[in-house]
């Protein structure tokens, strides 16, 4: 009797001791078999990377998967960059310990797999840069760990769906160049750990809705192409810690607030080119000394430029382009006084407005890397300064339609261009 419960609690032991062993090995087969079938999805394998995927290794040893540690559990798939062809398994489901997924850079197509959403563990999913159709799985929102999503460049349609407002830990989100539709939802309110949202080149529509105030995290926002209107909510202005704003080629009214410097002082890239805003350029953006890139080109703004530069040394581009900037002053020029300090200043661009005067000697100070310098259409008079030929790498430069001479007398415009090029300065000045 005595050996018969001996038996039974040996075989108990050996069964208790022996179960996760069981398990481990289904799992690793459940993992094992998973990548099989992802490897039979792929068409085109031009870097024959899956050459890899053979039963000569542990899959754990295979190109491209990384595993724990502790178990043999794949953790990381990454095959980005790699000139795939063909559609994504959802058995890619079935690798629940996955906290990593690199795929950007081919051309997976299909549409992107609901069992995704089964991978709880999901930190990052980069889909970026392939040829993925249909909507955005909702089952997405319950990947709750996401960190970095990725779904730009592809060919997704229709509306983000709303249960993705879940996705709180979400700090990168990156959804440009789609065909995304239905406004830019209002669940975005709820991802109070984004830092970056792009946008750019879908097709939201309606107007900016007042949800950006409440992500106190945001460094960049970017949503040009798109079909927007109206004006800015003021709640957006209050993120003080944005770098770079950029609204793109849409049709947003309004005026810039005039302490919008103070609130954003953090500005690196500052984008409204292609819009209708009016009003004047606030002076206020001189407080933004880390601003590299003002574009606000193609707009109704007026007034003079009274931007003090001196205290943005940082700035790369200035595209104040066909606006109505001038008030018939005569110095309305002088705002290139400020810009000396500039030193990487490599796009000067105010053609196409109504500003007056003669052109400041301190043109000839401008940063060596000017590479463009546009004054076309204005109504600029007086002579040359001959320190613009100290500006060496200037590849393109126009002034046509102004009122400049030449030393000693007035030619009309084509004429002074080809004595710019011949007599003086070498430049290829290119007439638009």
């Amino acid at each position: 009797m005595f050996m018969a419960y001996f038996s039974l609690f040996f075989y108990a032991i050996i069964t208790f001791f022996s179960w996760p062993a069981t398990l481990a090995i289904a799992d690793n087969n459940t993992d094992h078999l998973a990548l099989l079938a992802i490897k039979s999805s792929i068409t085109h394998d031009p870097e024959r990377v899956l050459d890899t995927w053979n039963t000569s290794l542990h899959f754990c040893q295979w190109q491209g998967v990384t595993c724990g540690r502790r178990h043999p559990r794949v953790t990381m798939l990454d095959l980005g960059s790699r000139g795939f062809v063909g559609s994504l398994s959802p058995q890619i489901g079935n690798l629940t310990f996955l906290r990593e997924i690199w795929l950007e850079n081919n051309t997976f197509n299909g549409v992107i797999p609901s069992q995704v959403g089964g991978l709880f563990r999901l930190q990052t999913l980069s889909l970026t840069n392939n040829s993925f159709e249909g909507e955005v799985p909702a089952t997405l929102a319950n990947c709750t760990r996401l960190g970095v999503l990725g779904l730009s460049g592809n060919k997704l349609v229709g509306k983000l769906p709303e249960q993705l407002g879940s996705l709180v830990n979400l700090v990168f989100l990156a959804i440009h160049n789609n065909k995304f539709t239905g406004g830019i939802p209002s669940f975005i309110a709820n991802l109070t750990s984004l830092e970056i949202i792009s946008a750019i080149n879908n097709q939201f529509g309606g107007i900016i809705p007042d949800v950006f105030g409440q992500l106190h995290n945001l460094k960049r926002i970017g949503f040009g192409r798109n079909q927007l209107y109206g004006t800015i909510p003021p709640s957006l202005y209050n993120l003080t810690s944005l770098t770079v704003l950029s609204l793109v080629d849409n049709q947003i009214i309004g005026g810039l607030p005039k302490d919008i410097g103070l609130k954003l002082p953090n500005l690196e890239v500052f984008q409204m080119p292609a819009n209708n805003f009016t009003g004047s350029i606030p002076f206020s953006l001189s407080n933004c000394s880390n601003l590299a890139d003002l574009t606000l080109s193609n707009n109704g703004f007026t007034g003079k430029v009274n931007i003090n530069f001196g205290g943005i040394p940082n700035l790369r581009y200035l595209a104040l382009y066909n606006n109505s900037l001038g008030s018939w002053e005569p110095d309305e020029l002088s705002f290139i006084d400020s810009m000396i300090n500039c030193s990487n200043l490599e796009r000067l661009d105010v053609g196409w407005n109504q500003l007056r005067g003669r052109l400041p000697s301190s043109i000839g100070n401008l940063s060596s890397q000017l590479t463009i310098l546009e004054l076309d259409n204005n109504f600029i008079y007086g002579t040359l300064p001959p320190g613009i030929g100290n500006l060496v790498k200037l590849t393109w430069i126009t002034m046509v339609s102004n009122q400049l001479t030449v030393p000693g007398k007035f030619i009309p415009a084509k004429q002074q261009l080809h004595r710019e090029r011949s007599e003086f300065y070498g430049k290829s000045v290119i007439v638009k």
